[in-house]
């Protein structure tokens, strides 16, 4: 039997469910600069477990991640980004 071909449209980044921090960054990695969680840690110094947690929401205890760990992290993606002031994850 083969593989079932699942065809359907990319969700915008306003179109995404549930449009918190973690979710916008999660699809800024997967869509805006198509990278694998080991291929950002390569660019921005964060571990891939830590980009993990980050895109859940939640940090290695399961707490919520602080506003000063999301701008850390904000700040090293935006050092990827073609013009880094005032990057909103790819909007």
């Amino acid at each position: 039997m083969g593989k079932a071909v699942r065809k359907f449209k990319v969700p915008t980044i306003r179109e995404e469910p549930n449009n918190r921090e973690h979710h916008k960054a999660r699809y800024w990695r997967l869509h805006v600069i198509q990278m694998t969680p080991e291929q950002l840690s390569a660019k921005i110094g964060y571990a891939p477990r830590t980009i993990y947690q980050m895109e859940l929401g939640c940090n290695s205890r399961g707490e919520k991640v602080t506003p000063r760990a999301w701008e850390r992290y904000k700040r090293a993606c935006a050092s990827l980004a073609k013009n880094p002031i005032g990057f909103s994850w790819g909007q």
